[in-house]
C-alpha cells in the first residue's frame, strides 16, 4: 500500500513539472497610438479558473475581464509597462512588457473623416469609405502576419467572413502613409 502511494506522488510531481505555468500575452496593433484601442490577448497556459492580476499602467480599459482579451488605450505619449501575474494552484507566473505609445498621424485621418470604417465589431463584412482611391488594405493578426490584402478604391466592402473570431489589425496605406486600426471579428 505504501509503495502504491509513493508511486502515485512521484507520477503527479512529474506531470506538474512538465508544463510550468506561463503568463505571456500579446498586444497590437503596432505602433500603439494615443486614443487607439490596443488588444491584449493572453497567450499563456493558465486555465480560466486561475487568478489573473493585470496592471495596465494608467491605460483606460475599454473591455475585458479575467484572462481577457482586453481592449485598452492611453491618452498620453510615453513608455508604459504592462504586467500580468497568474496564480493557479501553487504556481505563480509574472510577465511584464514595455509599450511605447506614440502620437500617430493615421488616427488623425480617422478623426478628420479621411477614412470611415464600419461596423466594428463586424461579423461578415466591413465597409471602408475613403477620400482616396488606390489604397491598400491589409488585415493582420496580432503577430503581424498578413491574412488579407486588397487594393481598394473610395468605397469598398471587405469580406472578413472567413476570419476566426478575435482581434485583428487593419492597415490602410495611401501615398506611403499608413493608418492602423483595431478590428474586432465577432
Amino acid at each position: 500500500m505504501k509503495t502504491l502511494i509513493l508511486t502515485f506522488l512521484i507520477a503527479t510531481a512529474a506531470i506538474a513539472n512538465a508544463q510550468p505555468l506561463t503568463s505571456t500575452f500579446a498586444f497590437g496593433p503596432l505602433p500603439v497610438c494615443i486614443g487607439q484601442d490596443v488588444a491584449l490577448t493572453y497567450t499563456g497556459n493558465g486555465t480560466p479558473l486561475a487568478s489573473y492580476y493585470w496592471n495596465f499602467n494608467s491605460a483606460q480599459t475599454t473591455s475585458g475581464i479575467g484572462q481577457g482579451p482586453f481592449l485598452i488605450q492611453w491618452d498620453t505619449v510615453g513608455t508604459f509597462t504592462i504586467s500580468l501575474i497568474v496564480i493557479q494552484n501553487l504556481d505563480t507566473s509574472i510577465t511584464t512588457q514595455t509599450i511605447i505609445v506614440e502620437s500617430c498621424t493615421g488616427i488623425e485621418n480617422i478623426k478628420k473623416g479621411i477614412w470611415q470604417i464600419y461596423p466594428n465589431p463586424a461579423t461578415d463584412n466591413i465597409y471602408i469609405k475613403s477620400k482616396y482611391s488606390n489604397t491598400v488594405a491589409e488585415i493582420c493578426d496580432l503577430t503581424g502576419k498578413v491574412l488579407l490584402k486588397k487594393e481598394i478604391n473610395n468605397d469598398f466592402v471587405l469580406d472578413i467572413s472567413l476570419l476566426e473570431k478575435g482581434f485583428y489589425v487593419l492597415h490602410l496605406t495611401y501615398n506611403n502613409e499608413t493608418t492602423n486600426l483595431t478590428l474586432i471579428k465577432q
